[in-house]
């Protein structure tokens, strides 16, 4: 599994919207948001945080985007999460292409299995020059068997409010890759402490 954050945004506007529950409307925005004001919602923004029932939902406007390798049983468990979105690399339009290695899954595979599934795609490419033109059958009966550990790479935008939703409710998953994915998260965003500790 790989992590890569690729950008993050919203750090400061969040600040705002967090300071609009004390501004008054009479006041310009060029005179209310200064430097004081913002290094006082920091402070509150620490605090608030880690206080759920829309006390934190500031956490929406921080956004993140990272590029993620995991293996498809993963990917599955993380689709319960919303408020994202994604964008991923294709076993419609690669999968066929090559036979797969042990390096393609996450911690090898079971050669038996390996060889059971390059035989089936051996089998529905046989012939093909262009292996991009698989027949719709062929193609889903390489996709209906691609084993669950293989790797598939992901970019995806989260929200800090999502990140901390996973933290809560994925810390003690027992899947090892959760614990790896959060660990590498709270290593990678610019803001840890507005998200919850894995201890």
């Amino acid at each position: 599994m790989k992590v890569i954050k690729l950008e993050e945004a919203g750090y400061e506007s969040a600040l705002y919207g967090l300071s609009l529950s004390f501004k008054e409307e009479r006041i310009p925005l060029n005179e209310w948001w200064v430097e004081e004001k913002f290094d006082q919602m920091k402070r509150l923004a620490e605090k608030q945080s880690q206080m759920d029932g829309g006390h934190n939902k500031f956490l929406e406007s921080i956004v993140t985007w990272f590029h993620i390798k995991a293996p498809r049983g993963w990917w599955s468990e993380y689709d319960t999460y919303r408020l994202e979105t994604k964008n991923s690399s294709s076993t419609m339009h690669t999968l066929q292409r090559y036979e797969l290695t042990e390096d393609d899954f996450e911690k090898g595979i079971d050669p038996i299995i390996l060889n059971r599934f390059n035989a089936l795609l051996r089998m529905n490419t046989k012939g093909l020059e262009d292996k991009k033109r698989l027949s719709g059958e062929a193609l889903q009966i390489i996709k209906w068997n691609l084993p669950e550990g293989f790797l598939q790479t992901r970019q995806v935008r989260l929200s800090y409010k999502t990140l901390r939703n996973m933290i809560i409710q994925r810390k003690d998953h027992r899947l090892e890759q959760w614990q790896f994915f959060l660990k590498e998260v709270l290593a990678l965003v610019d803001h840890p402490e507005l998200l919850p500790t894995l201890t």
